[in-house]
């Protein structure tokens, strides 16, 4: 086998490994972490739109949407990751070994 042709093998496994790789990072497999996030997002929006003038209880209300917020967005974080991750494994794994 030539080099060229040895280089365009390497290059076309690769290719395929880059193409498999962008499918596999579905954002509709996120959607728990999307929604949580969407939902804490809508909450912020209705108690700055003063939604809530009472006591204590915008506090809390205010409170728990940042942690929606921020729970979601720790797990998008850890999601979008670990495809990575896995992503990075498959393209090393079907590079061939020369």
């Amino acid at each position: 086998m030539t080099a060229t042709r040895k280089a365009a093998a390497e290059e076309s496994v690769a290719q395929k490994g880059r193409t498999g790789a962008l499918k596999a990072l579905r954002l509709s497999e996120a959607w728990p972490w999307l929604l949580l996030m969407s939902i804490g997002l809508i909450c912020i929006l209705a108690q700055a739109f003063g939604l809530f003038h009472e006591g204590i209880g915008k506090y809390l209300y205010i409170s728990a949407c940042a942690w929606a917020v921020a729970f979601g967005f720790i797990g998008f974080v850890g999601y979008v990751t670990d495809k990575i991750k896995t992503m990075e494994e498959e393209l090393r794994d079907s590079k061939p070994v020369a």
